[in-house]
């Protein structure tokens, strides 16, 4: 018998360590507690709670949706709920209603009196929010830092920059697209981006600077509308600048398009006041400068505008396609007075002679417009296998003597009596 009873005990105790080691602690209900009336509101006037409630009015919240009302000294008991802020206690004939959040309490038409009632719980403490998980940290933009000025260019020739500028001519790049441009001993904030392509893009009132930016390295084109193109360093990423910079890699295919050219330019499908001028073709030269792997500076002139006063002007990119020479696409510049912002020319090596371009594109003014046509052949090389209509107009009175003789390309037409 007693062995049997030992067991049975033994039995129990096992079963109630299992049932200990079972339970979960429970997290308290935040909205427990007393709620005192503060504030009364009666047809969208302000009471006093105490002139409506002279023994005050207070509501107790406890566990299992239970609860206790006092009111005029007796208190009532009542079961509550809440779904999601709304509130609903009811018992003994009386109900109340409102919301609940965050240790206050809003009761609508207490008792059928028209009154609102708000109460706090003194004692209300807020649950303690999840940890917000750690984020991962943000990797710096390489690219930010101050860009120097280096080296510039204009109409292909080298210029010092401190020629150019009164006081250094820098870039900052700043997180979050910011960036303050530096030049003439001003200081302008800029707002900058940087394409998939390295293409460069900084605007900011009336500052517009675009190029191209690749470790360390920014080129800016036909900078604040000048023709010049300038090279910035940012050392704490490209390092000093060496002593002699060297030139950048390029294809074969790219190197095609570089050096100096010779043709002419002409217009057709005239109207406005163009469709009445006398001369609608004129030679033209033009020089094309790789400034760094398929991106290049151009520069048209013809017998009227000279290089310093160009006919056209503008950057151009050459992408492989499978092609001998490339894509080209024409960037920002200008032709004549019509702005080029980019993809308005038609630019190939496709031409029924070897070894020229043709560049076409459409021109419009106030004074009207036109279609034109550039063909070019590098300069030095003879137009023998050319049709005669399709062949210079001072070729054999101008540029046969200068290539003959090995001169270079000039900057302007100078004829002489007998060319002209």
């Amino acid at each position: 018998m007693k062995k049997w009873l030992s067991f049975m005990l033994s039995l129990v105790l096992l079963l109630s360590l299992c049932a200990c080691g079972s339970s979960k602690e429970e997290t308290p209900d935040p909205n427990l507690g007393v709620y005192d009336a503060e504030s009364a509101e009666m047809a969208g006037m302000s009471i006093s709670v105490a002139s409506v409630f002279k023994d005050g009015f207070s509501l107790e919240l406890k566990s299992g949706g239970k609860a206790v009302f006092s009111y005029e000294g007796k208190d009532y008991n009542l079961k509550w709920t809440l779904d999601g802020e709304t509130f609903h206690a009811e018992g003994g004939g009386a109900k109340l209603d409102g919301t609940l959040g965050g240790g206050v309490m809003k009761l609508e038409n207490v008792l059928d009196s028209g009154i609102t009632l708000t109460l706090k719980n003194a004692a209300y403490t807020a649950p303690e929010a999840p940890a917000a998980p750690e984020k991962a940290p943000v990797e710096e933009d390489p690219n930010l830092g101050v860009y120097v000025a280096e080296s510039a260019k204009l109409f292909g020739v080298k210029v010092d920059v401190s020629e150019v500028f009164d006081g250094p001519f820098t870039i900052e790049l700043k997180p979050e697209g910011k960036a303050t441009f530096c030049y003439n001993e001003g200081e302008f904030t800029v707002n900058w981006s940087l394409a998939k392509d390295n293409t460069f893009r900084a605007e900011g009132g009336e500052i517009k600077l675009y190029g191209g930016l690749k470790n360390g390295l920014m080129v800016l084109e036909n900078v604040l509308d000048t023709g010049m193109y300038i090279t910035l360093r940012n050392e704490s990423i490209a390092g000093p600048a060496p002593e002699e910079t060297p030139e950048p890699e390029q294809t074969r295919s790219f190197d095609w398009w570089s050096g100096d050219w010779y043709g002419w330019w002409m217009m057709e499908n005239r109207t406005g006041s163009y469709a009445e001028w006398q001369v609608n073709w004129w030679d033209t030269m033009g020089h094309f400068e790789q400034t760094q792997p398929g991106r290049f500076s151009v520069i048209l002139w013809d017998e009227d505008l000279p290089r310093s006063n160009a006919l056209s002007e503008f950057s151009m990119t050459v992408e492989e396609d499978g092609s001998e020479n490339g894509a080209v696409t024409n960037g920002r510049g200008y032709f004549l007075d019509m702005d080029l912002s980019g993809g308005e020319l038609e630019i190939t090596d496709q031409c029924v002679y070897d070894g020229a371009m043709l560049l076409t594109g459409s021109y419009s003014d106030s004074d009207g417009t036109f279609d034109f046509t550039v063909l070019l052949r590098p300069w030095g090389e003879k137009w023998d296998d050319v049709d005669e209509d399709d062949v210079p107009y001072y070729y054999e009175d101008w540029y046969l003597p200068l290539i003959e003789s090995g001169a270079p390309i000039p900057d302007e037409f100078a004829l002489d009596s007998d060319a002209a």
